[in-house]
């Protein structure tokens, strides 16, 4: 049952309702990127065949309007963070709600797996902790800097933090001191991680683009800055910025679409297919 909202509460939901829109991209739409770092706007009906590859589909920042999504299948679903709308002003109890609908959304999208991470907009992540919220996210793995081999074998690992956007932002979970995520980097991350799940993009990360650059991940993925939608490349590294929102009207929508790599089981080899 839904917990009743205090009046201050039921204001912040309405803002939201009128702020965060409900268009979305066109059913089907994907950003497909190949193995040279590409992106390719395509059908999900056009997606290349597999032959053997790991699909990953990943996506980030849905702010509380996931349940709008249209996915494509793949072996592994990512999302970056920020499952999430201005998440301070609520109690745990409200909170904890909204996790468990997110939670039950979790198990209707067609992958076999799923891994979570938070982002600034999850303070309710902060107050559980790790154990508690991996009790109520039954159906992904919820990631809190921590590693994670995938089912088909491939190492990633996974944290929420990210850089404030504005100072005046209330949003400020998981923003560590620079120093903290530099010592994570240096000491805690393995050098043989095939994939990188960061909230916020490697390139507001220098300890992050660091790494990367020493030990030559293959693949990043990030959300956050909903505007870097998209696809880039950063010493040989794809770098995925997968921000569902997007602002259109002056609000957000969830109208970007989510991003489709094929990869290898192999470090390394085979990022994506060529088109």
């Amino acid at each position: 049952m839904e917990p009743n909202q205090t009046p201050k509460e039921l204001k912040l939901t309405h803002f939201i309702q009128k702020f965060v829109g409900t268009q979305t991209c066109p059913t089907g739409l994907v950003h497909y990127v190949d193995s040279q770092g590409q992106l390719h706007e395509l059908h999900s009906s056009q997606l290349p065949k597999k032959n053997g590859m790991i699909r990953i589909v990943a996506i980030s920042d849905t702010h509380e309007r996931h349940d709008l999504l249209d996915l494509p299948s793949g072996d592994v679903l990512l999302h970056c963070g920020d499952a999430l709308m201005f998440n301070t002003g609520f109690s745990p109890q409200v909170s904890t709600y909204k996790l468990r609908s997110f939670n039950k959304w979790l198990s209707t999208t067609p992958h076999k797996e799923r891994i979570f991470i938070g982002g600034n907009h999850n303070a309710i992540l902060e107050t559980l902790g790790k154990a508690k919220v991996q009790q109520i996210l039954t159906n992904c793995h919820y990631l809190a800097n921590e590693h994670h081999t995938l089912k088909c074998g491939l190492p990633l690992f996974g944290t929420p933090a990210s850089v404030a956007n504005t100072p005046q932002s209330p949003n400020k979970a998981f923003q560590y001191d620079m120093t903290v995520i530099d010592t994570m980097f240096k000491h805690n991350v393995r050098p043989t991680i095939d994939i990188l799940m960061t909230h916020g993009p490697v390139s507001s990360l220098p300890p992050a683009q660091r790494f990367i650059e020493e030990f030559g991940t293959p693949l990043a993925f990030c959300g956050h800055i909903h505007e870097q939608h998209g696809v880039q490349t950063f010493h040989r590294t794809i770098c995925a910025n997968a921000s569902t929102m997007a602002a259109i009207d002056q609000k957000f929508s969830p109208s970007n679409p989510p991003v489709v790599l094929d990869v290898a089981r192999t470090r390394g080899h085979s990022i994506g297919s060529h088109l």
